[in-house]
């Protein structure tokens, strides 16, 4: 309760501003007629109770939104499989740009299996071990998250930093744009096993299950 009265304070704080003219009117209310506004408000304002209730009405649509997003095991989200410690860099917003040897159609949440072998490229141990993070202490042959794939394209030297690997081991090859990573509350054992680059942890292989262009568009 304490929680939720401070939060509340925190929003009636925000809209006063909004409502006194030290704040401007965020998109999400410009479009109210003038049946929401207070005879005393300024021009172009809402009165605070309708602003404290616009706010209210965004946060829970917002929460709502959260509630409907995906129950896992999910059966439709296919998974691709990466080796850790990578897959615990994604994780953590570390290492936004995956790398490999083609482009890919996959857009949208995906899971993140994080293969049974660990990495052998000491660039990843290093990189481990500069953020704390033990390899050998991580979970491995599970889901262990979702992330977004937004964009694919041809890798950059700027695009060392975001991939976590130096420019020389970049030429040539794809940069897949992640977004979005989301830890599963729990590491997922899968019912399937991986059976190529793309697999769906929860249903059988079928003659398309391979196909990224006709799992995910």
């Amino acid at each position: 309760m304490v929680t939720i009265s401070r939060r509340l304070r925190q929003i009636v704080t925000e809209c006063d501003g909004i409502y006194t003219g030290e704040m401007d009117i965020p998109a999400s209310v410009a479009g109210i007629g003038d049946s929401g506004r207070h005879p005393a408000s300024r021009p172009g304002n809402v009165c605070l109770p309708t602003l404290v209730m616009i706010r209210l009405q965004n946060i829970l649509s917002r929460s709502a939104a959260g509630m409907a997003k995906r129950s896992h095991p999910d059966r439709d989200l296919i998974a691709l499989g990466i080796q850790q410690p990578w897959a615990e860099l994604i994780l953590r917003g570390l290492k936004t740009i995956e790398v490999r040897s083609q482009s890919t159609r996959v857009r949208g949440q995906i899971y993140l299996y994080a293969s049974r072998q660990v990495s052998a490229l000491p660039v990843a141990h290093e990189l481990a071990a500069r953020h704390r993070i033990d390899p050998a202490a991580l979970p491995t042959g599970k889901l262990v998250g979702t992330v977004e794939i937004a964009d694919s394209r041809p890798c950059e030297p700027h695009d060392a930093t975001a991939a976590g690997l130096p420019v020389e081991l970049l030429t040539g090859l794809q940069g897949w744009q992640l977004v979005n990573p989301e830890r599963l509350a729990l590491p997922l054992e899968v019912r399937f096993l991986p059976y190529g680059v793309w697999f769906y942890p929860f249903r059988r292989k079928n003659r398309n299950a391979g196909s990224e262009t006709k799992s995910r568009r």
